[in-house]
């Protein structure tokens, strides 16, 4: 079986003049969980797409999680600016 596969909408990989980014992405295919972590900090649940509120600025890592039914994982790593 395949992994989704996990589309990042947005945050574009560009700087952002803003505190708050929303974080929007499609999956492929239905999941049990997704979830993302931050500057490879501890995992965040979420059931959709979510703002990235307080953010500093500079350079951010933002990974997504996707988990199907068959325990495939897919990942999403991304650098975006803040």
């Amino acid at each position: 079986m395949v992994p989704p596969k996990i589309s990042v909408v947005s945050p574009k990989n560009q700087q952002h003049n803003s505190t708050s980014i929303p974080l929007n992405f499609t999956i492929d295919a239905p999941v049990n969980w997704t979830g993302y972590s931050l500057d490879r900090k501890e995992n965040v649940s979420i059931t959709g797409n979510i703002p990235l509120n307080g953010l500093s600025s500079g350079l951010h890592n933002i990974t997504i999680y996707a988990k199907d039914s068959f325990s495939n994982t897919m990942l999403q790593k991304e650098s975006r600016s803040a």
